[in-house]
């Protein structure tokens, strides 16, 4: 069946079926997922901004306990030492803690104390109850090669007190008392 035409004046045809004459729509091109709307942009600064800080922090927190770690790992090798005596050991252990408190640059005066000032000091500044079985006579364990010697138990008690002080070390200023109220 064809399609009957008009004659219009100037030789022009309009076709009965207008439809006929019509082409497909040309659709325009797919939108891309690249480059990105501008609000992900600021999502993807954001995020990157923020995994920069998380890692600097980490970084920084896992740097300022490496005093810890090591002394951890010093007080671990002292622990499995058999060769020498527990009273080299409770020594070794006392050092060991003053330097874990010099590592903090806070605790320089504690160390500067005498030996029985510096485990009152670390029972303050504890917020567990440790070092309460220390022996009264340190400086004649420490510079006394004819003191008695410790037990097993007092210093497999001390080891783990200082374990523990260690790895949960952190510095308490403590106000002083005002004296106004004497």
């Amino acid at each position: 069946m064809e399609a009957v035409k008009i004659e219009i004046k100037g030789g022009h045809h309009l076709p009965t079926d207008p439809l006929a004459e019509l082409r497909d729509i040309h659709l325009p091109p797919e939108i891309g997922w690249w480059p990105p709307a501008y609000g992900w942009w600021i999502l993807i600064t954001a995020l990157l901004t923020l995994t920069m800080f998380a890692i600097f922090f980490l970084v920084k927190q896992h740097r300022s306990n490496l005093y810890k770690r090591q002394a951890l790992r010093e007080l671990h090798a002292l622990k499995k030492n058999l060769n020498s005596s527990n009273n080299v050991k409770f020594t070794f252990a006392l050092n060991i803690l003053k330097k874990t408190c010099i590592s903090n640059h806070r605790s320089v005066n504690a160390v500067s104390k005498n030996n029985q000032d510096f485990i009152v000091f670390m029972r303050n500044q504890s917020t567990k109850n440790l070092f309460q079985n220390t022996p009264e006579n340190i400086n004649e364990i420490m510079y006394d090669s004819e003191a008695d010697e410790i037990s097993s138990d007092d210093l497999n008690k001390f080891l783990n007190d200082a374990e523990k002080w260690i790895s949960s070390h952190r510095i308490i200023i403590k106000k002083k008392e005002s004296s106004l109220n004497a």
